[in-house]
This record gives structure tokens, C-alpha cells and sequence, in this order.
């Protein structure tokens, strides 16, 4: 499956709260991980762009653990 389907499925599930914030982290991510052009400054300006982001990371938690417990799954 895709990863966008399973980002869409998440969404109407109301665990993300939009597929299109989750393609950016991602994006953001891939930035980071796979970056070895040298540029000092793109890295860093990544790297706070992640950390800005960390809410939505602890939202999301916070929605799967209340999906999880709606489907007795404790």
C-alpha cells in the first residue's frame, strides 16, 4: 500500500490530523537522514524545522492512544 493511502486512512481514522503534514515531515526527514551535499545551514534550518514540529509527533500519540482504547485494544 502506498504510504500516502495508509497517510489518508490515518487521517479519516483522526489519528494524524492531515496526510499533507505528514508528507512535509517526511520530506523533512529524508532531509535529514539522507543529506550529505555538505550544506551546514540546510541541515540546521531542517533540524529546527523537525524540532518546531515535535507537537505534532506528541498529538498524534495522543490520538492513537485514545483510537486504542475506543477499540479496546489495551
Amino acid at each position: 500500500m502506498p504510504f500516502i493511502h495508509i497517510l489518508n486512512t490515518l487521517e479519516k481514522l483522526s489519528i494524524i490530523e492531515g496526510a499533507e503534514q505528514w508528507l512535509s515531515l517526511r520530506e523533512i526527514c529524508n532531509l535529514v537522514t539522507h543529506e550529505y551535499s555538505g550544506n551546514e545551514q540546510e541541515m540546521v534550518d531542517a533540524l529546527n524545522e523537525l524540532h518546531q514540529q515535535a507537537q505534532v509527533l506528541s498529538s498524534t500519540l495522543d490520538n492513537l492512544s485514545v483510537y486504542i482504547k475506543r477499540r479496546n485494544w489495551q
